[in-house]
């Protein structure tokens, strides 16, 4: 038989480097997978603080129209842990709109890294009328 100057195989180089190409790709894909992670506990919690928002205002607005003044202003919501509320009444100045009032309520909600807050801002009309 005759040899051939080629070797058949792989040099050491080239496994390195293609283990080097393998560990970079899957340390990208990693990356993103955490990325998607935290981005999805955000959005629920976000879900979450929404849905409390959406009845603790609702509460708010009762409260405001049957003592004409907010009763708590801020508080956590109840059976969520590190969820809560702060809330404020501004008469507005639009004297067409009559007795007007806004209602504006911060929610305070947990996600990695940190704390997300949003606003919501309600008019009420105080007299009879309709909101």
């Amino acid at each position: 038989m005759r040899r051939s100057d080629k070797c058949a195989g792989v040099t050491l180089v080239e496994v390195i480097l293609s283990l080097a190409i393998v560990s970079v790709t899957l340390f990208t894909l990693l990356v993103i997978r955490n990325d998607n992670i935290r981005q999805e506990d955000t959005s629920s919690a976000l879900a979450k603080a929404e849905m409390l928002a959406s009845a603790k205002i609702e509460d708010l607005v009762i409260d405001l129209k049957q003592h004409g003044h907010l009763t708590r202003t801020a508080n956590d919501f109840d059976g969520a842990s590190g969820y809560s509320w702060e809330a404020e009444v501004t008469k507005t100045n639009v004297p067409a709109a009559g007795d007007m009032w806004q209602l504006t309520m911060t929610v305070y909600y947990p996600k990695p890294g940190g704390e997300g807050k949003f606003t919501v801002n309600r008019l009420v009309r105080m007299e009879g009328g309709s909101e």
